[in-house]
């Protein structure tokens, strides 16, 4: 009556009543499913623009260590992709331990427990908290995080601080060190 347009569904269904066609219709309101579908989908391109814009790697995983969701960061830097396990989009398994490579090589099937060895995806499940480590890779210095999103889902991430570890070194050396001779002060 108010000349608004509603979204609606329709059900029709033909009856013959005494060698007559009729026809039975359900007719019913959807604007409110349209509107929440829509705010969802809003909501999700948000999310997914958020990820986009971290420009450090990030990953969901599930428990069997399959990657669910990444951003491109995590494709771009260490090339893994969305379905495969995380360990194996590492650098193409580099980091695994030799017996888990090998029998993953010759089975297709990962041996059960198979991760890299700085994974704590595990630890940080079981004990329900997030943990956070250094790790190195190639010479770059990675602060990484393990975050439990349930009991079968983590949140990981990792930024890269390796300027940030040689500004701690060369801070070191100056702290005991003389800068005239180079030889070590009483701070050493």
């Amino acid at each position: 009556k108010d000349g608004r347009e509603l979204d609606v569904e329709l059900s029709l269904s033909a009856l013959r009543i005494r060698g007559a066609w009729h026809a039975v219709g359900i007719v019913r309101d959807i604007s409110e499913r349209k509107r929440l579908e829509e705010e969802n989908r809003h909501k999700e391109e948000q999310l997914r623009l958020m990820l986009e814009g971290i420009p450090s790697p990030a990953w969901l995983i599930s428990r069997e260590r399959r990657i669910l969701i990444q951003n491109k960061a995590a494709a771009t830097l260490f090339g893994t992709k969305i379905g495969d396990y995380f360990w194996e989009g590492i650098l193409g398994g580099k980091y695994l331990a030799d017996e888990y490579r090998e029998a993953f090589k010759k089975t297709g099937t990962p041996l059960p427990g198979t991760k890299c060895y700085f994974c704590r995806g595990d630890e940080a499940l079981e004990e329900n908290v997030p943990i956070n480590s250094e790790v190195e890779i190639e010479g770059v210095i990675w602060d990484t995080w393990w975050v439990p999103l349930g009991k079968d889902i983590y949140l990981h991430y990792a930024v890269d601080v390796t300027k940030y570890k040689k500004m701690e070194e060369q801070l070191y050396f100056l702290c005991i060190t003389d800068p005239l001779t180079n030889a070590y002060n009483r701070r050493f």
